[in-house]
């Protein structure tokens, strides 16, 4: 049997907790990565003791106001029980928003590695001032080319 990579377990798990998240227009996990250990895992969803989503609580047509986003619910998780997030890497789904980029910044990880474009990629351009290397899954280089306009 062939031991599989380190980076395809990450993305193996990132799959696994994406799909426990709430939201029915996306379902989006986060895992925080120290020495190449998973120190936190979080999805997007509601606040803890909301109910999840659905079509009574839900307008899919409107922006969400109810759910907090995967990283920054695998950040919060990490404060709650007292986790460094310093230098660590960053799995997501997609590429972080800016609400989320700024976040990711201030909690000092020091890299990115998502899996899919997000229509809005102005949260790169953030990321990418504030320090932190990013890589879209797949692809060999550090992506340095960030679009200002979210383009």
């Amino acid at each position: 049997m062939e031991r599989i990579s380190r980076e395809v377990l990450h993305y193996n798990v990132l799959k696994e907790v994406s799909k426990r998240g709430s939201c029915k227009r996306l379902q989006v996990g986060a895992l925080l990565i120290n020495d190449n250990r998973i120190v936190s895992m979080g999805y997007n969803g509601p606040i803890k003791g909301a109910k999840v989503c659905n079509s009574t609580n839900c307008v899919l047509e409107e922006s969400c106001t109810r759910a907090l986003h995967a990283e920054q619910n695998v950040i919060a998780n990490c404060a709650k029980h007292g986790t460094p997030t310093e230098g660590t890497t960053m799995w997501v789904e997609y590429n972080p928003c800016p609400t989320c980029a700024r976040l990711i910044v201030q909690a000092g990880v020091q890299s990115v590695v998502y899996i899919k474009d997000f229509r809005d990629r102005s949260g790169l351009s953030i990321l990418h001032k504030g320090g932190v290397t990013v890589r879209k899954y797949g692809e060999l280089h550090i992506q340095d080319n960030f679009d200002e306009s979210g383009d």
